[in-house]
């Protein structure tokens, strides 16, 4: 976990499995990469060990920054939030299976496919992920029919979709590898947030 590329984030968002109501955490592979953000986020100073006193005199500010620090409140929140680490992954496991039982015969059928990740990764059961090979019109009477509201496709156009980041990268002079490829899972690719109680 966290170890794909140079840095790799998370998130304690309020709408996040494990949150502090905001903030969250970065892990780097590379210590300059570690010292760029957190002098950063700490006003452009960089203060090692994080207990030493500011920095005084001209000289002290080492890039950009600003003032981006958890507060003693939210990290009060969050560490209650990770003593209870091990029941929200049970939790999830355990109603990412009940969902699974119910899609079943959908998949079964071969209308669905679930089991979507790279077999070097895993689950976390935060998200039933399915893809619909098949009648879609069949599968979201299926999913209507067995009480599902919140059916969310990867396709809606919102600050997560694959288009929408395609676009302002590629204004940006980036390059994409099989993004045709991408366009056909994400166009029929849906997925169900899992409660964690």
């Amino acid at each position: 976990m966290g170890s794909f590329g140079d840095i790799s984030t998370f998130s304690f968002q309020s709408s996040k499995l494990i949150t502090a109501g905001e903030g969250g955490i970065a892990l780097f592979d590379k210590k300059e990469n570690y010292i760029k953000a957190k002098s950063y986020h700490d006003l452009g100073l960089l203060r090692e060990p994080v207990t030493k006193a500011d920095p005084i005199g001209i000289g002290t500010i080492h890039s950009i920054g600003f003032n981006f620090k958890m507060s003693e409140i939210h990290a009060v929140i969050l560490n209650t939030q990770l003593k209870k680490l091990n029941l929200i992954l049970n939790n999830l496991k355990k109603n990412y299976y009940k969902i699974k039982k119910i899609f079943y015969i959908l998949e079964y059928k071969k209308f669905i496919k679930t089991e979507l990740l790279d077999k070097n990764s895993s689950s976390n059961h935060a998200f039933f992920v399915f893809r619909v090979l098949k009648n879609k019109k069949y599968v979201m009477n299926y999913i209507n029919k067995v009480g599902f509201k919140y059916v969310t496709s990867t396709n809606t156009y919102d600050s997560h979709n694959f288009n929408v980041w395609k676009k302002f990268l590629e204004t940006k002079k980036y390059k994409f590898k099989n993004h045709s490829k991408n366009n056909v899972y994400i166009k029929n690719t849906y997925y169900i947030e899992v409660n964690s109680k």
